[in-house]
């Protein structure tokens, strides 16, 4: 949640400040985001688990409470919010990986780890519906830059409850020297590691293709859609969102409760249901069934990203699963800022349906090609 209350807060000082060119910086944090999963990894590898994301929450608390510091010194400089926010967005890269490998360590092997992978995806999604719906909440009697004040006192909840869990640590991790060498040794490594599993190479890749497709409609797309189908109707977006929200928690909660025995065969299932609602919202007649689309394409996100979990945990030993979700960060969000980057040429030269459909239409090729692929291979091995 306060990750949620941090980034509703601080879209809308920069909106405040620079207006549209605020899409800009969003490009930018992922940028970051992708730079520090390459180059920041050996500055967590070599510590256990628990350290390394107390560690993480302390360093994150301490940033986003510069901003504030800065407010009360009455030195508002969007130049020193915006370096925050680039940080901010790095560590997180760092500290989400973390979290999976942790995951397996704290709970048993079979349905009870998936249960907790389950648990763990409604509880991320939930805090994306309830964080925004807080800071509307609050802000009629809290000062917006205390939005970043609650977003410090949640990492520090976050370390307390991390250290509370009394992880079991493991053999001490012994890294060479970090040099700019040791850390292209590391991403190959990885690398490496990675094609040794053929299943969950693809699935990368293809999550990698549909992710970076997805965030250019849900993040652009559906909010000038919207606002061509209900002009200036703010409320109409956020109801928009919030049904999108709750067919995403509620998918959570339905595939996280329930029995995933071909992980791969599912992440494909949940792009091609994805892409095909994404090409069926920009043509949807009627505002009613604009909204039921956009509630049913939320359904794929849970339906592809936790058997995805799965497959990884399947595959690889705890002290490799954070090696394997930092390359899907570095391909997703790659893909993701590639797309950010020339949005504004696809929006000049298109229309906003045009563009909706074109992510739908990658989504699905890119589903019913994995798909594809994984038939071919099971049926050569048999």
């Amino acid at each position: 949640m306060g990750d949620e209350i941090y980034r509703v807060a601080f879209i809308w000082l920069s909106v405040q400040m620079i207006g549209t060119q605020t899409g800009y910086l969003a490009s930018l944090q992922l940028l970051a985001s992708v730079m520090m999963s390459i180059f920041g990894a050996r500055l967590v590898d070599h510590l256990q688990s628990e350290e390394a994301m107390i560690r993480l929450d302390f360093y994150r608390a301490f940033i986003v409470m510069i901003p504030v510091a800065l407010h009360y010194l009455n030195v508002p400089s969007f130049t020193i919010l915006a370096i925050c926010s680039l940080v901010l967005a790095g560590l997180g890269a760092l500290f989400d990986p973390v979290v999976m490998e942790t995951v397996p360590k704290v709970a048993a092997k079979g349905e009870v780890l998936k249960a907790a992978n389950g648990l763990m995806s409604i509880t991320s999604r939930l805090a994306r519906v309830v964080g925004p719906a807080f800071v509307g909440l609050l802000s009629g009697f809290v000062p917006m830059i205390h939005f970043f004040t609650l977003d410090a006192i949640t990492f520090f909840v976050s370390a307390y409850s991390i250290h509370a869990l009394k992880i079991k640590k493991g053999t001490p991790k012994t890294l060479p020297p970090i040099t700019f060498r040791s850390f292209l040794l590391t991403l190959h490594q990885s690398y490496s590691l990675l094609r040794t599993q053929p299943p969950v190479f693809r699935s990368l890749v293809v999550k990698a293709i549909a992710g970076g497709a997805w965030y250019l409609a849900f993040a652009v797309g559906f909010a000038l859609l919207t606002n061509e189908i209900n002009p200036n109707d703010l409320q109409a977006f956020g109801f928009m969102m919030s049904v999108y929200g709750i067919g995403n928690v509620s998918a959570a909660i339905y595939f996280g409760n329930h029995h995933r025995p071909n992980p791969e065969k599912m992440v494909y299932g949940g792009i091609i249901w994805l892409g095909v609602f994404f090409i069926l919202i920009p043509w949807a007649p009627t505002k009613f069934l604009f909204l039921l689309f956009v509630g049913l394409s939320a359904i794929g996100g849970p339906w592809n990203d936790l058997p995805f979990v799965d497959l990884v945990q399947n595959h690889f030993p705890s002290d490799a699963i954070s090696k394997i979700f930092r390359l899907r960060a570095i391909a997703e969000d790659g893909m993701k800022f590639i797309l950010m980057v020339i949005s504004p040429l696809l929006f000049e030269y298109l229309t906003v349906r045009q563009v909706l459909l074109g992510c739908g239409i990658f989504i699905l090729v890119a589903g019913i090609w994995g798909e594809w692929e994984r038939r071919n291979v099971t049926r050569l091995a048999t």
